[in-house]
């Protein structure tokens, strides 16, 4: 085994030792919530699910209601796919033609520590990036939150990193909110100031 020295932080000659802190230590610290530009049709083919689930991947998710519902994998529909240490709420699509859910299905979805938040029929599979953004609460704790360092750094960068943070009252709380929209894929000779080709 290599005996190697310890890798030395480059910002700690400029600004010291950071103070410890935890970050993601429970799922209720970091919390995602994936939001749509538009609402379910109320009718159609696919049944649309707003799920709120802990310490589980999408692709769980997915094996779950294919397995719930009688369907494959590749019936089920997502935008994203959210972290497993944290409080996700997103919307899933289920292929049902011509019949109903399970009527048992929020029950056994709560069975395995998933709620139903919403649920909706639309016409059309949910495709992968289709959502507005996605909105992020996060929790720090420890003694990095208390000191004055943190509030600083937090108010003279975080907003402009992301824009719509609430930086005092969630630094007072060690806790910060912010939304990200979903990447923007720009096709083959797009402008990069426009994203426009």
């Amino acid at each position: 085994m290599l005996n190697l020295p310890p890798w030395q932080r480059s910002l700690t000659p400029a600004f010291g030792v950071p103070a410890p802190g935890q970050y993601r230590a429970q799922p209720e610290d970091f919390i995602v919530d994936e939001q749509l530009d538009f609402t379910p049709e109320a009718h159609g083919e696919h049944l649309w699910l707003r799920l709120e689930k802990r310490n589980q991947t999408t692709l769980d998710m997915v094996k779950q209601l294919s397995r719930l519902c009688g369907v494959t994998p590749r019936d089920i529909g997502y935008s994203g796919m959210k972290d497993r240490v944290a409080v996700a709420r997103q919307w899933l699509s289920v292929h049902l033609p011509g019949r109903d859910a399970p009527a048992d299905l929020s029950a056994s979805l709560a069975a395995l520590g998933v709620t139903v938040l919403e649920q909706a029929r639309h016409p059309r599979k949910l495709k992968r990036g289709v959502h507005r953004t996605n909105h992020f609460t996060l929790r720090l704790s420890g003694e990095a939150v208390q000191s004055a360092d943190f509030c600083r750094a937090g108010k003279r960068s975080a907003p402009r990193a992301c824009p719509t943070i609430s930086a005092i009252s969630a630094l007072a709380q060690g806790r910060a909110t912010y939304s990200v929209p979903p990447p923007c894929w720009r096709k083959a000779g797009a402008s990069a100031t426009t994203g426009r080709a």
